[in-house]
């Protein structure tokens, strides 16, 4: 009797099930990005990569000269003060200009291939690398030839000499300094490969792995 009257004054609480309403999560700005770079003809691409890359080509060929000149003219309007030629300076910016230049020949050459072969196809996924390459490069070419001059890098092994044969490559040479900048960029992957085994061994530890990859 008492349950029934304490079950007419409290109810039993009924649950009533609700559909979750999901929120939609606003894309971030890359997200955004990729779907604009997406809807932007493959055609366009690569004509503004192109026109790019030979501005940057034509701008890495001035710096070329004005180092060459030892008249330093854009370092001194970038620092805002006279530039005096030295020859380790005029070395390692031959160096970093040659990377450059090596690595936006690579690039361009790379572009015409996916862009122009049959079969193959531009990835505008790839713009990024299009984009920064030359200056990863750069940096490259000059950290290359600093480790040469440092000993860190045998230069007979880079010039493919063996045994007695010795390198005719002069170190202190504009020329070596610029042509081993370009070969640096141009082949960036396979110089990072073998930056990462000098500071395994250097710093860190290396294995019979890391000679295979």
């Amino acid at each position: 009797m008492d349950a029934e009257i304490q079950a007419e004054i409290q109810p039993p609480i009924q649950i009533e099930s609700t559909a979750i309403q999901t929120i939609p999560i606003k894309q971030n700005w890359i997200g955004r990005l990729r779907d604009l770079l997406g809807a932007i003809p493959v055609s366009t691409f690569v004509l503004g990569l192109t026109l790019y890359l030979i501005s940057f080509l034509l701008f890495w060929g001035y710096l070329v000269m004005d180092i060459t000149s030892q008249q330093f003219s854009f370092l001194g309007k970038l620092s805002g003060a006279d530039v005096t030629s030295s020859e380790p300076l005029t070395l390692i910016l031959l160096a970093l200009t040659g990377g450059a230049v090596g690595g936006v020949v690579y690039s361009l050459d790379k572009l015409v291939k996916y862009a122009t072969k049959p079969g193959l196809a531009f990835d505008p996924k790839h713009t990024g690398d299009y984009l920064v390459r030359h200056l990863i490069a750069a940096a490259l070419g000059a950290v290359v030839f600093s480790l040469v001059l440092g000993g860190f890098i045998n230069v007979d092994q880079l010039t493919g000499t063996v045994g007695a044969e010795k390198s005719l490559a002069d170190q202190s040479s504009g020329y070596f300094a610029f042509a081993l900048g370009f070969l640096t960029g141009f082949g960036s992957y396979q110089v990072t490969k073998k930056l990462d085994q000098i500071i395994k061994v250097a710093f860190g530890r290396f294995t019979e792995d890391d000679l295979k990859s």
